[in-house]
């Protein structure tokens, strides 16, 4: 059976956007979790979610959001950034292809 999805952040309702939606690239779940993220977003430009959480909102493994943010970052439509723990305070750096994350505190900034 499987994993139903959980809304443990009580979205009412999500918007996709026009840029989303009809994207030609984007399958129908990518443009739900843009959807999501979009929601949870609440009008800033960035979310703090795991993919664990992500993957409990809309009903798949975290491997399936993990491999969806990936190709959102590839297509430009969003920047992924992990924080840096500095003297002066947390810094975000942005995730290089290629590279590790160097914390597990990161943001997924939205560019639609």
């Amino acid at each position: 059976m499987r994993n139903m999805p959980q809304n443990t952040h009580n979205l009412e309702e999500i918007t996709i956007p026009q840029s989303i939606l009809f994207h030609p690239d984007l399958s129908p779940r990518e443009r739900i979790l843009c959807g999501v993220m979009k929601e949870l977003a609440k009008g800033e430009e960035w979310i703090e979610a795991t993919n664990t959480e992500l993957a409990s909102m809309i009903g798949v493994d975290p491997q399936i959001v993990s491999n969806s943010i990936a190709k959102l970052r590839d297509l430009g439509l969003i920047t992924v950034k992990f924080a840096l723990t500095e003297k002066t305070g947390v810094k975000f750096r942005q995730y290089d292809k290629g590279s590790r994350k160097v914390s597990p505190f990161r943001r997924i900034y939205l560019n639609y």
